[in-house]
C-alpha cells in the first residue's frame, strides 16, 4: 500500500470510536436499544478519555518498541496517532463539560481547584495543546532542535494523566496501577532519549 493509503486508513481507524459513540448518542436520543448504560453522559465521558489514554500509551511506547524490537511502524506514524490523542481528549473534556457540568461554565474553575483529578487531567491536557499545535512540519523546521525538547512535555503529561486515572480509580487500582507500570518500564526504555531532549546537544 502506499503510504498515502495507509494514512487515509489510520485515520478511518482512529474515528471509528467516536463515529461509534455518535452513533451510540443519536440511539440513546432516539430510544432505541444503545450501548451507554444508565447514566449515558458519564459513559461518554469515560469512553472518550480511555481511548485518549490507550492513544497516549500507544505513542509513548513507540520508541521503546523500535529500540526493543526494531519496529519503526509506530515511530512513522506516531505523529497522526498523537493528533489522535489530542483529539479524543478534547472530545473527552468537551464531554465532561456538556454532560457532567451541563454547560455552566463557571463549574470549571471550581473543579479545577477543589477536584485533584480534574486539576491533573487540566494539567496534562494544557501540557498536550502545545504538542497538537506543533505536529507539523512548518513548526519542526522553525523550532529546529527547541521542537524535541518541546515534545519532552510528553513525559510530564503521561505521568499527569496517569495521575488522573489513579485519583478517579480511588479503590479499584488495578488497572492505574498497570497502566504507572507500563508507562514506568516506557520510561526505561526512553531514559537515555529523555536525558538527551533536556540537557540539549
Amino acid at each position: 500500500m502506499k503510504p498515502v493509503q495507509v494514512k487515509i486508513g489510520l485515520v478511518v481507524l482512529l474515528a471509528l470510536p467516536a463515529v461509534n459513540l455518535l452513533w451510540q448518542v443519536s440511539q440513546a436520543l432516539q430510544g432505541q436499544l444503545h450501548s451507554l448504560g444508565p447514566d449515558p453522559g458519564k459513559q461518554i465521558v469515560l469512553e472518550l478519555g480511555q481511548w485518549a489514554l490507550w492513544l497516549l500509551l500507544l505513542v509513548f511506547s513507540a520508541s521503546p518498541v523500535r529500540l526493543w524490537f526494531g519496529w519503526r511502524w509506530l515511530v512513522v506514524h506516531r505523529r497522526l496517532f498523537g493528533l489522535a490523542v489530542f483529539f479524543y481528549y478534547g472530545l473527552h473534556i468537551t464531554a465532561y463539560v456538556v454532560f457532567l457540568l451541563e454547560l455552566h461554565f463557571s463549574e470549571i474553575i471550581e473543579d479545577v481547584l477543589e477536584r485533584p483529578y480534574v486539576t491533573m487531567g487540566m494539567m496534562a491536557a494544557t501540557l498536550l495543546m502545545p504538542l497538537a499545535l506543533t505536529s507539523n512540519n512548518f513548526s519542526t523546521r522553525r523550532l529546529g532542535r527547541n521542537w524535541k525538547r518541546l515534545h519532552g512535555l510528553i513525559y510530564p503529561a503521561t505521568l499527569l494523566v496517569i495521575v488522573h486515572i489513579i485519583w478517579i480509580a480511588r479503590s479499584d487500582l488495578l488497572e492505574p496501577l498497570l497502566y504507572l507500570l507500563f508507562v514506568l518500564v516506557c520510561f526505561a526504555g526512553r531514559s537515555r532519549r529523555l536525558l538527551r531532549v533536556f540537557k540539549g546537544p
